[in-house]
């Protein structure tokens, strides 16, 4: 089971909340709470960071805060996230479980109140807390896609990128799979799955003359629903060739897609490490469910339906 189960350590957090808070109050209209320093029109101000941010397809976190509560209990950890409408009126998602690869499986405090929607977030940072990144969406929205956010990060710590080399980063992927269950007759589709995988990314440093050129892949992708039973497996997704933004040591928006052609969409990333040795990326696809049912009589995913998956994708050499 991912909900309610036992959770595997998580680490202590040595990066700080995403832009410092310099006070916060109650927001009457998305009901989460107000970051007095972080600009609602793009969160996307922080060097090192990176927010899957518009507005017009209902992409609006603009901070996401991990908390330990108390150190070595990973079971009391959190998430303050603000700015998605309709989960609480404090920003928390507590910890209520793990996916099978160990990445942190979180939901609203405030799910069960009156006028609350349930959300679920799949967060995790590397074993150094050098980067990290989380998702968030909620599965009771019909007839069009609902609100949702994604963020990557790295700590403070200094990152000079080599001039030269080529390295192999690996690592795992997570994420959430927003469905369109409007075709549902049973009223028992989830309007979520969650998605599990091996993340890949090849950097050359030294060409495109010093630019640097990456590439990358999403493989052994499983689909769960959020009890933790598993739905069948899905094609893999190559990352299209990115660009590397020295100045700032991220990675430069670029293409994804699914091998079998039914998602299409963006990735970028962030390094962290004191060389560089680490990354976090985001992965927004779009597309539709593969048009048969999952590996199990017991999937439930309507098919070949709209979909959307947020994912995030932790690396290193």
């Amino acid at each position: 089971m991912i909900l309610n189960s036992a959770v595997k350590a998580f680490g202590i957090l040595s990066v700080s909340a995403l832009i410092a808070c310099g006070g916060s109050g109650d927001n009457p209209v998305t009901g989460g709470t107000v970051d007095t320093d972080v600009d609602p029109t793009d969160p996307n101000v922080v060097t090192g960071q990176k927010f899957a941010f518009d507005r017009t397809v209902g992409l609006v976190a603009n901070s996401i805060e991990f908390r330990e509560n108390v150190a070595g209990d990973p079971s009391d950890d959190q998430l303050v996230i603000n700015n998605i409408p309709f989960d609480t009126t404090t920003g928390e998602y507590d910890r209520t479980g793990t996916l099978p690869n160990g990445w942190g499986l979180y939901q609203n405090t405030e799910r069960n109140l009156e006028g609350r929607l349930q959300y679920f977030a799949v967060f995790n940072q590397s074993a150094t807390a050098d980067v990290e990144g989380g998702v968030a969406a909620s599965p009771q929205y019909r007839g069009s896609i609902g609100n949702a956010g994604a963020v990557i990060r790295r700590s403070s710590t200094p990152v000079s990128l080599p001039v030269a080399g080529i390295f192999n980063y690996n690592g795992s992927y997570s994420g959430i799979r927003e469905i369109d269950n409007d075709l549902d007759t049973t009223g028992t589709v989830p309007g979520i799955t969650l998605v599990t995988g091996d993340a890949l990314v090849r950097v050359d440093y030294g060409d495109f003359d010093v630019t640097g050129d990456i590439v990358g892949s999403i493989s052994n992708r499983n689909v769960y629903d959020v009890n933790g039973t598993f739905l069948g497996s899905l094609s893999n997704v190559s990352l299209a060739e990115a660009l590397i933004d020295r100045p700032t040591q991220t990675i430069n928006e670029s293409g994804a897609s699914s091998q079998d052609g039914l998602l299409s969409g963006t990735w970028e990333g962030v390094f962290g490490g004191p060389t560089g040795n680490e990354i976090a990326a985001y992965v927004i696809l779009n597309g539709t469910t593969p048009s048969t049912p999952g590996a199990t009589p017991t999937d439930p995913v309507i098919p070949g339906v709209d979909v959307r998956e947020l994912g995030i994708l932790l690396v290193a050499q």
